[in-house]
């Protein structure tokens, strides 16, 4: 499979296993914007961090621990 290919079917994937039809489409973008990193760094690892900030801030932001003016 070409990379190109490989990356929205993983991003596809991405998004389905996260089992929710609500969050489908932001998970699949954060998906293509993963696995373009990945592509062009030729290494998971910073996909991996991006995926942790995410998940991070995504928490602090749920628990109201931080406040950004304008998105919270």
């Amino acid at each position: 499979m070409r990379p190109r290919a490989a990356v929205i079917f993983t991003a596809l994937l991405f998004g389905a296993f996260h089992m929710s039809a609500i969050r489908f489409v932001p998970t699949a973008a954060l998906g293509l914007l993963l696995g373009t990193l990945a592509v062009r760094s030729g290494s998971i690892v910073p996909g991996m961090i991006v995926h942790a900030l995410h998940n991070g801030i995504t928490v602090l932001l749920a628990r109201g621990s931080v406040t950004i003016p304008g998105v919270t």
